[in-house]
């Protein structure tokens, strides 16, 4: 484990940065091409990125509405029973976003009937986009000193561990994990007071992208 250095955006280069004896280094990356001879693009250039905070999720007693753009159904990346054990808690509801690709809630069985984890993965239109939004996204931690880089948590997938949002009275407290697979970046939240269950979730999910 290796704390996240500081996040620099960088043009390509035939250097690198230089970094401590098992520091590894996440920044985002800007990829320029350019041809006397290309022609005009003919869609518009994919916005930036920017990480907005992370807010909490409200909870859903039983019999109570379900929001809308959501809908009870199972989560395609990961079981509800899988879910349960993985992250350490019982759970009563399975809720999935209507959007595409589909964001996934987990509640607890009990009072508050509150969500104990969330999957919400996004697309990018390049693999260069997801991995900045990766990296954007865990330096948005409301802790900066939470954050922390797994280089290598699967076969060529690195992940960044970091203190987030999930369950309102926790206050910024609970652990977060986000990977960037190809044109995907994942985002796993749970309501935990520990890391390991997010990048444990993150496990048992990354297969699906």
């Amino acid at each position: 484990m290796a704390l996240l250095a500081p996040l620099l955006l960088a043009g390509c280069s035939r250097s690198a940065p230089t970094a401590a004896s098992g520091t590894t280094i996440y920044r985002t990356v800007t990829v320029t091409v350019t041809s006397p001879a290309a022609p005009k693009p003919t869609t518009a250039p994919t916005a930036a990125f920017v990480a907005k905070p992370q807010v909490p999720v409200g909870d859903i007693p039983p019999g109570g509405a379900i929001p809308s753009g959501w809908s009870k159904g199972d989560c395609p990346y990961i079981d509800t029973a899988t879910a349960a054990g993985a992250n350490g808690n019982h759970i009563y509801l399975t809720t999935v976003s209507n959007a595409k690709p589909v964001t996934c809630r987990f509640y607890f069985w009990a009072d508050p009937f509150n969500a104990v984890l969330e999957i919400a993965p996004t697309t990018f239109a390049t693999a260069t986009e997801a991995h900045n939004a990766m990296v954007l996204t865990a330096k948005a931690s409301p802790i900066p000193s939470s954050v922390s880089s797994y280089p290598g948590f699967a076969p060529g997938v690195d992940l960044i561990s970091f203190q987030t949002q999930l369950y309102g009275p926790d206050n910024g407290k609970d652990w977060a994990a986000v990977f960037a697979k190809g044109k995907t970046m994942v985002l796993v939240r749970t309501q935990q007071d520990v890391s390991e269950d997010a990048r444990h979730i993150a496990q048992f999910i990354v297969g699906k992208f």
